[in-house]
């Protein structure tokens, strides 16, 4: 559990009665944030847009 917590990483439980996943609770926190913020369509598509235009311009600042 250790691992999980201190490098952010998943650990997949397998049992006979079903798989889990164990992660830490900033990772899930995390995740259940990010899925609120895409839940709507129109937030969603706001929050693309933005990534887009950010990523657009870090590629405009590396050419001289």
């Amino acid at each position: 559990m250790d691992q999980v917590v201190t490098e952010s990483t998943a650990t997949l439980i397998v049992r006979n009665g079903g798989n889990a996943v164990l992660m830490s609770e900033s990772a899930y926190n995390g995740l259940q944030e990010t899925l609120y913020l895409f839940s709507s369509p129109k937030n969603a598509a706001r929050l693309l847009e933005t990534v887009a235009l950010d990523r657009k311009m870090q590629e405009t600042e590396r050419i001289p």
